[in-house]
């Protein structure tokens, strides 16, 4: 039995990885939205490089990681303030079947089309957290307005603040439906029932 760390970083709202890659293997490619860039450090080590703004790290050194993050930070969109990391062990045991738990997940062997259901879902997780502290902000905002309602019954709509609040607002869910495809499986689960069953698990 073998254990692994995988470690995701929210950087950015966005990342531009098609540029990335060009700049790193001059060569043109566009990726799609949920298509990572998957670099191999090392030995049963990876790097997934995201466009909605996360990388992860499989099997990567601190040190390394790190020098990765400021590599990549002429590529972000929107950087965000507070970076939030999420750490996830994988666990290879041939005799287990996949299953995931609160911090881990168990594989009965290491490929990388597992590590990439692995690290999306990571990678997914991870970037939540910054849609729900943004959520946290417009709420907070909202209710300062709806409060001054319930206590003059006035409200100026035609304030900007306020519009420009609820349009954010909008926005954030609309940016969380879709860029982080919350409510479809990634195209890689429906290559295998083997790939899917590990989707399903995490």
């Amino acid at each position: 039995m073998e254990t692994y760390e995988l470690v995701a970083y929210n950087l950015s709202s966005e990342l531009n990885i098609s540029r990335f890659y060009e700049d790193e293997r001059s060569v043109t490619k566009t990726f799609k939205w949920n298509e990572p860039f998957i670099l191999e450090h090392g030995e049963k080590s990876y790097v997934f490089f995201y466009n909605f703004g996360t990388v992860a790290f499989f099997n990567v050194h601190e040190e390394d990681r790190k020098k990765f993050i400021q590599k990549v930070k002429k590529y972000e969109v929107n950087s965000v303030k507070e970076v939030d990391v999420e750490t996830f062990m994988v666990e290879i045991d041939p005799k287990e079947k996949p299953a995931a738990l609160f911090d881990k997940v168990i594989v009965p062997k290491l490929d990388i089309l597992s590590l990439r259901i692995i690290s999306f879902v990571v990678s997914q997780s991870v970037t939540l957290k910054y849609f729900e502290k943004e959520v946290d902000v417009v709420s907070d905002l909202l209710y300062k307005t709806i409060d001054r309602f319930w206590k003059t019954t006035r409200i100026a709509w035609s304030n900007r603040d306020n519009l420009k609040t609820i349009a954010y607002g909008i926005k954030l869910r609309h940016s969380a439906m879709s860029e982080l495809l919350l409510l479809d499986k990634p195209p890689i689960a429906w290559e295998s029932s083997k790939l899917d069953q590990l989707y399903e698990e995490m």
